[in-house]
């Protein structure tokens, strides 16, 4: 085969380059965590700046999972759906350390804001490295966990996966006290009007994160982006997003699109 006359256009050259790469990203993940051979973490993960969607993204020593999720494949098709949405103001609830806060950020420019949501220090600590080095100033971080109450919640750490710390009780893991707000006491707080787009990542919290949000489903009518671990959460986030005349689609992998019925 030429070469040469393989691809037809460069922009071929670079996708196929781009899926060469996610996949060899996948296979030391893989083997890493298989074999349990942190001398790959070690040399291959020393605090590497990724680019993605015009944002420098610093990943973390050690954690290979961060390489891996910040790369442009990474849930490549629901990035691609975002990208259609007119949205200005956006809620980034576990931002971990930033990916979607980052693309969130150039989407809804200077006139629009992002509040960024991450409770665990070590994930909050890189996020806010992230907003410098990207001299973001349309992003509003804050070191809280949502759920459906005020006060003090307890996060179950997952040491594997930085971005598997949940406030669902997991049996064996050490958990850090983190403090808990409703949502839509965190937007009034900011003194922001309207909320376009809701993402949720939680680890099994999402439907407590809703419950948590409830003036701004029924004033906002926000599209929502979440994640559903299993059949069971996903049928108790649409029986409760029914309530409020949402529709469910899947997008990919556990990701999911709400959006108000026409």
């Amino acid at each position: 085969m030429n070469f040469r006359t393989s691809f037809k256009n460069r922009s071929e050259l670079i996708a196929a380059c781009k899926g060469l790469l996610s996949k060899l990203v996948t296979i030391i993940f893989f083997l890493s965590s298989l074999f349990k051979i942190p001398i790959l973490h070690d040399r291959l993960i020393r605090d590497i700046y990724v680019m993605n969607f015009g944002k420098v993204i610093k990943v973390r020593r050690n954690r290979l999972q961060d390489f891996w999720m910040s790369c442009p494949s990474y849930d490549f098709k629901t990035l691609n759906k975002i990208k259609n949405f007119k949205i200005r103001n956006v809620v980034d609830v576990g931002a971990n350390i930033g990916k979607y806060t980052l693309f969130f950020s150039s989407m809804v420019g200077k006139r629009g804001k992002v509040i960024s949501i991450e409770p665990e220090p070590k994930n909050f600590e890189i996020l806010e490295e992230n907003t410098r080095l990207n001299a973001l100033e349309n992003v509003v971080l804050k070191k809280i966990a949502c759920s459906n109450k005020e006060g003090y919640a307890k996060l179950y750490l997952n040491k594997k996966n930085p971005g598997g710390h949940s406030l669902v009780s997991k049996k064996g893991r050490e958990n850090i006290i983190v403090r808990s707000r409703k949502l839509d006491n965190v937007i009034k707080e900011e003194n922001i009007k309207n909320i376009d787009l809701i993402k949720i990542d939680v680890e099994g919290a999402e439907k407590e994160v809703l419950e948590g949000a409830k003036h701004i489903l029924k004033k906002d009518k926000p599209l929502i982006i979440f994640e559903a671990l299993n059949r069971k959460k996903l049928s108790q986030i649409k029986e409760f997003l029914f309530k409020y005349g949402y529709s469910i689609e899947f997008i990919e992998a556990s990701n999911f699109l709400a959006h108000p019925k026409k």
